[in-house]
This record gives C-alpha cells, structure tokens and sequence, in this order.
C-alpha cells in the first residue's frame, strides 16, 4: 500500500502532459527510495478556488477534495489512507491552497508542501491580521458538524471552510515545508515569506500541545515558474518523504 500526495494545479504537473507539465515533471522527481500515489487535481478557477478569501469556490473546492476525491482515490487503489500517509502539494496559489486546507485539516493531512506560495492571500483586508485561526487547547476537541456524525470516526462529515479549525485530540504535529526563490518577480516575497512564518508560529498556542513543524528553504538564482519548480521539488520531497 502507498502513501499519497494530493498536487494541486494538475494539469502542469507530470513530463508527459504538456510543455508545461514537461517542466514540473513531477513524476520524474521523486526520490527513489519510497513509492507513493500523486494524484493531480486539475482545477476550474485557480485564482479563486485556491484563495481562501475567496468564496464560495475555496470552500467547494476544498469540500471536493476531501468528501469526494479521498474517498475515491483511498476505496479504488491501495492506499495508507491515514493522516501520516496524507500530503498536500501546491505551488504559488496552489501552494496558498495547500497551507490552508492542511492547517485547517490536520487531522487529515500530517506533511504540506508550498513552492513559493504567495503569503498576502493569508492576510485580511487591512492587509495586516493573519486569516488563519489560532491553535489553541480549545481547539482540542474537533467541532461535530450539523448531521451529529463525531468527526473522530467519521472524518468526512467534518465541517470545512476559511472559518472553521478542527484538531481531534491525536493530532499533535504536523509539519510544513516552504521555498522561495531569489528571482522570483516579486522582490518583497522572501521577506513576506518569513513574515508568515513567523506568524504561523506565534498562532500555535503552547499550551495546545500541538506542534508545527515548519522549514523554509531559499534558493538562489530561480525563479516564480515551473522549471525552477521542477527543481525545487526534490529537495521538497525528499523531505516529504524522509
């Protein structure tokens, strides 16, 4: 049975499905010494079903992937279904994407990847207070949905959304991984980058128990495409995968 990686922006992804996807080449990055399932996920509207400020297409995207495409995928192949064996992967607004559904969904993915995401989709409108809630010890029980089903035993019913945190009290880790390149158009992102960082850090209460495992890695001489992505990504999965 393997491991699986949800991909965002899945029609860029793999050496044989475009120009594009020729430079990602995500299928030719993967280390060696473990197999594991990516399932790419084409989307509709990037620009908004990967922004979390942007509704109500983040949330229907984000409902998709976990009451129907998991569900899928784990019932028609052979699957590690469970949160160490569950992983997120995005670039730029995908990697927006991925930041999110795994700090909202922790019990449900346990690693994220983020290639030079774009930080100020985290930030409200005063450009200021970070989007993302708080992990604190009130978050130790998961919030049931309406239908009543507990989500400890039925992870599909919980609630999802920008608003919502669920944390069942066996989730107490999980790990993030960032990159950034020097010539990446957008001269302040580095900075921007480290900025939430740090915000993601100072928004774990320590007295939740929880831990947030967070690296940040910058390269020197790439850039915001999908070539130096490429490239990036082995780094990024070997550590997704060690």
């Amino acid at each position: 049975h393997f491991a699986v990686l949800y991909a965002q922006d899945g029609n860029h992804l793999f050496a044989y499905q475009s120009p594009r996807g020729a430079q990602m080449a995500l299928d030719t990055r993967l280390p060696t010494s473990r197999e594991i399932i990516i399932v790419g996920i084409e989307p509709l509207d990037r620009s908004r079903e990967y922004d979390p400020l942007s509704e109500p297409e983040f949330t229907s995207y984000q409902t998709l992937l976990l009451s129907v495409i998991k569900p899928t995928i784990d019932s028609k192949f052979r699957t590690l279904p469970d949160r160490e064996n569950t992983f997120l992967f995005g670039a730029s607004m995908g990697a927006v994407f991925s930041l999110a559904t795994t700090w909202h969904n922790p019990h449900i993915f346990s690693k994220a990847v983020m290639l030079s995401i774009v930080p100020f989709c985290f930030y409200g409108t005063d450009g200021d207070s970070l989007i993302l809630p708080n992990i604190t010890n009130t978050h130790d029980k998961a919030r049931a949905p309406a239908n009543g089903l507990d989500p400890h035993t039925h992870p599909d019913s919980i609630q999802t959304g920008s608003d919502v945190l669920t944390k069942p009290t066996a989730v107490r880790s999980f790990s993030l991984y960032f990159d950034s390149g020097s010539e990446e158009s957008d001269v302040g992102l580095k900075s921007a980058l480290e900025e939430l960082v740090a915000d993601l850090r100072q928004n774990v209460d320590s007295s939740s128990g929880v831990e947030v495992d967070v690296v940040h890695n910058h390269f020197a001489g790439t850039g915001h495409n999908e070539a130096d992505f490429g490239h990036r990504a082995v780094p990024a999965l070997q550590w997704l995968l060690s």
